[in-house]
């Protein structure tokens, strides 16, 4: 289902959490693309607080420059039918596919690979330094031997701290890739200057919804996340280390890529997109306020409650 970028796009329809129809989401016109597909934050998700309740989308990110096209991640392998569907829609006048997925350690963003090779033949997998090869990949269903063969068949491209791929014919569209200072596992942060979009991996993945529907974009007209929520995000779940830690470094590292570049759009790998200059600068300050604010938040004290303070 294709839908635009905007609380007044027409919404998906309702699923549990498991729904085999990605919300294609359109977020720059023929530039960037969402595929959203949305789960139910029910308690059974590690990457939400187990007390949260609602919906958010797992994003896969698609770059489209002429004949080229990146896809940043590749979802949970439930997803896999229909971020396939998602790709078949957006693919349709033979572009190019090149493969991103961020976080080779973690099964959202790269369990659907072998799949999407197997479909699409892409002709490169970008990949950190760590991957010793096409066998990191290795996983799906159907058989292994052909999957294994499609996987060899494709260019595993090195992307080290700080780099660069181009899109387009010439190579004009330079996406800028970079370690982030904040993160829990291996990652990179992507910032696409044509759309002044910062793809940020498992950070700012905090805005989730009330129902299935989304919509998967929260702009300055209606979001509702406090500074209470994004701080109970981070220190209830991947980012709980931060308590009691010294951020003066990370409070830096996270500053620098807002201050280097003009962003408009932050773009979780999971959770709604962030849209909108004001809102993006409102969220990275909350980030912010709770690195600030983690030296001294020694106990497991949810800030809901108004009990924690610093």
């Amino acid at each position: 289902m294709r839908t635009e970028g905007s609380p007044k796009a027409s919404p998906a329809q309702p699923r549990d959490g498991l729904g085999d129809i990605a919300d294609v989401v359109e977020l720059v016109p023929d530039t960037l693309y969402a595929l959203a597909n949305p789960y139910a934050v029910d308690g059974s998700v590690s990457w939400h607080p187990s007390d949260v309740r609602g919906y958010a989308p797992m994003n896969c990110y698609l770059l489209k420059e002429g004949s080229d096209a990146l896809l940043v991640d590749s979802g949970l392998p439930v997803h896999e039918r229909s971020v396939l569907r998602g790709l078949d829609e957006l693919l349709a006048g033979g572009e190019r596919l090149s493969l991103f997925p961020l976080r080779v350690g973690e099964f959202d963003s790269v369990c659907n690979v072998a799949a999407i090779v197997e479909r699409f033949a892409p002709q490169a997998i970008y990949a950190l330094g760590v991957v010793a090869g096409p066998g990191w990949f290795d996983l799906g269903r159907g058989d292994s031997a052909t999957r294994r063969a499609d996987l060899e068949a494709t260019e595993i491209r090195r992307v080290g701290a700080s780099d660069v791929i181009a899109l387009g014919a010439a190579g004009t569209r330079r996406v800028e890739v970079f370690e982030p200072a904040l993160r829990l596992l291996n990652t990179h942060w992507v910032y696409d200057p044509a759309t002044r979009a910062l793809l940020t991996s498992d950070m700012f993945g905090h805005a989730v919804r009330t129902t299935a529907a989304g919509p998967w974009v929260v702009d300055v007209d209606d979001d509702v996340t406090t500074q209470a929520d994004v701080e109970w995000h981070m220190l209830a779940t991947r980012y709980w280390w931060l308590r009691g830690a010294r951020t003066d470094e990370l409070r830096r590292g996270l500053a620098e890529p807002f201050e280097r570049h003009d962003v408009d759009m932050i773009a979780p790998a999971f959770g709604c997109v962030i849209r909108g200059r004001e809102l993006v600068a409102r969220h990275y300050l909350m980030v912010d306020e709770v690195l600030r604010r983690a030296p001294r938040l020694l106990d497991a004290v949810d800030p809901r409650d108004g009990l924690a303070r610093a």
